[in-house]
Formats: C-alpha cells, structure tokens, sequence
C-alpha cells in the first residue's frame, strides 16, 4: 500500500475546475503506482490547508503521473494527481444558444387584408375582421401566414428545471415581449431534455412565433352549420383565438 509522505504543491489549473498536487509517496510495491492510485482515488488524500484555489475538497481524481526519486532506490516516489471538481464542471449555467428557422403554415381563410383585433389574447368574438371576401360560397381557401421556429437551448442541473412550471405554460403565448416577438404572437409548444453528464442537462424550449398571433378566421354560420352567406360568400368572418393561455416565459427554468 502507498504511503502520502507529504504534499509538496497545491495549484489550480488555468480552467477553475480542476486542481494539480504533487506528492512524495513511499510505496511496498514502488515498481507500481496502483496502491497510490487507489489510495488518492478512495480519498486518501484531500486538497490541504496550503491550498486556497476554489476546487472543494470532495474532487476526483481524474489523472495521476509518477516518477522514482532519484538516489531512493525506489523506495520513494513524486506523484502529480490533478483532481476534477465534478460539482462546478457540471453547472455550466452559462451557456444558452439560440436558433430560428422560418417557413410557411398553410390555414383556411376566407378574407384577405382582414384586421386582427387589437390585442390578439381577447379578440372580439364577434366582430367582423373586415378583408376582401375570397372564399367560394361559404367554402375557405388556403392562404400562407409566416411563422418561425425559435429554439432556446440552456444546461442546468436536473433540480433546477422545475419541470412542474415549465409543464404550465406549454401551450401559452408570451404576454409580453420575448425574443423579439410581441405580446401574443410567441406560443410555447414544448421541452427536450437531454442528459450530457451527471446531473447536468441540456435543455431546449421551443417556441413558434406565428404573423397572425396564431388566430385563424371562422365565418358566421347557421343553424345547420353552414357558413352564412351574403352576395354569394360568407356574411361575416371572426378571429378566433386557439390558445388563449398566456405566461411569462422569462419564469422558464434557465431564460
């Protein structure tokens, strides 16, 4: 078994997560450093008093190197272990990335140049938007409304995603101004999680950010619930909100 004469230095290395110690070790088996190696790694040696970097005194040991002392006659050995602080390695609270991608939905409309109501999470439920009539007797078209995928990807430890508030507000619109977007016209659709090391997650919101605050038209209908119609087309057209849910996604887990 090896034997900790003495810690010689104590530094810490230029990334703060990791720190270096040399050591003076006598060993009964000095031809091999495996005892040393298994003293240092089970704890048998704990970052001293001399040591006054920020690496706590429960790091691992991730490296260790040896050499015999010259004139020892292998009785004494130099030992360099670096030791990782997992606890502050793995926090990395500081990274976020973010990524957009734009495209096209597809929706049913039966106005063009409609005018959507003024504060998009309480439209009027009946109030006509106005346009140009473009359906066929009662009958939608398709038209395009802008949209963007947005990503936010953040690393946190499992504790601190509260998966609880972010369960909350999936299916909720901003209500108020976030990654550019307006009050309403953010929706939160959802939440990957992937483990990258211990107790360390990364996680990725998805947002999409719709040119229409996500409300699409319904024309007035009749008892049989057939679009009204006037002048051989829908009589009148209404905004309808799909997600009426709003939430303040600057309360999301690492935004």
């Amino acid at each position: 078994m090896a034997v900790i004469v003495k810690s010689i230095e104590e530094t810490e290395a230029n990334d703060s997560k990791s720190a270096r110690v040399s050591l003076l070790i006598t060993s009964v088996s000095p031809t091999t450093a495996a005892g040393a190696r298994s003293q240092l790694a089970s704890g048998g040696y704990t970052l001293g008093a001399s040591y006054s970097g920020g690496i706590s005194a429960g790091a691992k040991l991730s490296n260790l190197t040896y050499a015999p002392v010259e004139d020892s006659g292998g009785a004494t050995w130099t030992a360099t272990a670096t030791y990782t602080d997992d606890a502050q390695s793995e926090t990395a609270a500081d990274f976020t990335k973010i990524e957009s991608s734009t495209r096209v939905e597809a929706v049913d409309i039966w106005r063009t140049g409609a005018t959507l109501p003024a504060y998009p999470q309480t439209p009027g439920l009946t109030t006509d938007i106005g346009g140009t009539s473009v359906d066929a007797a009662g009958v939608p078209v398709s038209g395009l409304v802008v949209q963007q995928e947005l990503t936010y990807t953040v690393r946190m430890n499992f504790t601190n995603s509260d998966q609880a508030t972010v369960n909350s507000m999936i299916g909720t619109r901003n209500n108020a101004t976030f990654l550019g977007g307006n009050a309403g016209f953010v929706l939160f659709t959802g939440v990957r999680r992937s483990r990258i090391a211990v107790d360390l997650y990364e996680v990725t919101y998805t947002f999409v950010w719709d040119a229409a605050a996500h409300l699409r038209q319904v024309p007035k209908r009749t008892a049989d619930g057939d679009a009204e119609l006037a002048s051989g087309y829908a009589s009148e057209v209404y905004a309808r909100q799909p997600f009426p849910g709003v939430s303040n996604f600057s309360g999301l887990p690492g935004i």
